[in-house]
């Protein structure tokens, strides 16, 4: 009886032991799973912020793209580096944007820039991914290049007028050596035109170049010859517009609340006049659906468009390209275009510069204009473009 006794004890005692090895089994099992889902968790958590960092990045280039400062990306020594954009999405993730300048400088008519963007996910675990892209800034657009005046139809310089294909940089500019750095400086005929007899240069008129007027046939009189279609591509990206017949008295740079130049105010055309002005990077596209009449002692810059008449008097001043589907007259003492104007006029009233007004060829003032109105935007390059850095 003892002995059976001891037996049960033994085998109470033997399934406790089982049943303790059993529980430990089962909760390290437990926590084996729980750890492996906890990893998986933040394996898959990790994925998710690293696809969002990396969309952030990508968001980073096409905002930097968008918005292609020319000027400062253009004047930007070989080597050097400048942020160029950096902001959040509306999800919380954000990037910043870094452009490099890797060519040598040597060719004025090709740049090569290397644009790393950054992107981080929101939170304490937040991702961080960085792309990369390969980028080649082609010639500036030949808008203007080949003369002061490149006109259509009969044109007259009158007394006090002056048409001048000598390379200049505008007076206000010269203190500053970096303003036309890069420029291609070089003298141009001061009228092309497709008759030298549409040409009247009166007493007192000055028309100067090399030569002064260079008779060429059509199709390079009017470089453009599908010009119809190139002034409509450059209207669809103006950044100020006019849509019918307009006549402005007071043009002028105007800034905001911040001191940033307030792109977007009325009569705001830049301030060329004033390097050390917030808007004197601000070079837009300007279109008038009608003709515009500008009486104003004011200046601007850009590329201007007309689809009509031009007419500038007050001493208005412009820097850059002038593009006019109709005829110009500029009369008034100071009123003046820096830059280039193409003139296309089918009316058969002449066009008139006269009155101590006149059009100067500035190779420096179009080469801003084309390079500030994003007329001169980056391409990836054709292969190995985008990468990604590891790190």
């Amino acid at each position: 009886m003892t002995r059976a006794a001891g037996s049960a004890v033994d085998r109470g005692g033997f399934a406790l032991i089982v049943a303790v090895v059993a529980v430990l089994i089962i909760a390290a099992l437990a926590n084996g799973g729980l750890y492996i889902a906890m990893q998986q968790s933040r394996a898959g958590s990790a994925g998710s912020r690293a696809a969002a960092a990396l969309y952030a990045a990508e968001a980073g280039l096409s905002v930097a793209l968008a918005n292609w400062n020319a000027v400062a990306l253009d004047s930007l020594t070989p080597g050097a580096t400048i942020a160029l954009a950096s902001g959040r999405l509306v999800s919380g993730e954000s990037y910043a944007v870094r452009i490099r300048r890797l060519d040598s400088g040597q060719d004025a008519r090709l740049a090569y820039y290397l644009a790393l963007s950054t992107g981080r996910a929101h939170g304490a675990w937040g991702g961080r991914r960085q792309v990369a892209l390969l980028l080649r800034a082609g010639p500036s657009d030949a808008l203007c290049r080949g003369a002061a005046l490149t006109a259509r139809g009969e044109l007259r310089v009158a007394a006090g007028g002056v048409v001048g294909g000598g390379d200049r940089v505008p007076e206000t500019w010269t203190a500053d050596p970096t303003i036309c750095a890069g420029r291609d400086p070089g003298g141009r005929p001061g009228v092309i035109t497709e008759d030298e007899a549409l040409v009247r240069l009166e007493p007192g008129g000055v028309i100067e170049g090399s030569p002064p007027v260079l008779q060429s046939p059509s199709h390079e009189a009017n470089p453009w010859a599908d010009m119809e279609r190139r002034f409509r591509d450059l209207a669809e990206r103006a950044d100020v517009m006019y849509r019918r017949d307009t006549r402005l008295a007071e043009i002028r740079p105007r800034v905001d609340a911040q001191g940033e130049c307030a792109r977007s105010a009325s009569g705001n055309w830049g301030a060329p006049a004033l390097p050390g002005h917030a808007c004197f990077d601000f070079l837009p596209i300007i279109y008038a659906a009608g003709d515009l009449l500008i009486e104003s002692a004011g200046s601007g810059q850009g590329v201007l468009l007309v689809d009509g008449n031009l007419t500038l008097r007050g001493g208005f001043e412009f820097y850059g390209v002038v593009i006019v589907k109709g005829r110009v007259t500029l009369t008034d003492q100071g009123s003046r275009v820096h830059g280039g104007a193409w003139v296309d006029n089918a009316d058969p009233e002449s066009s008139l510069v006269g009155g101590g007004a006149g059009i100067g060829y500035s190779s420096c003032a179009i080469r801003r204009a084309v390079l500030g109105s994003k007329l001169q935007v980056p391409h990836p390059l054709a292969q190995f473009a985008w990468l990604e850095i590891l790190e």
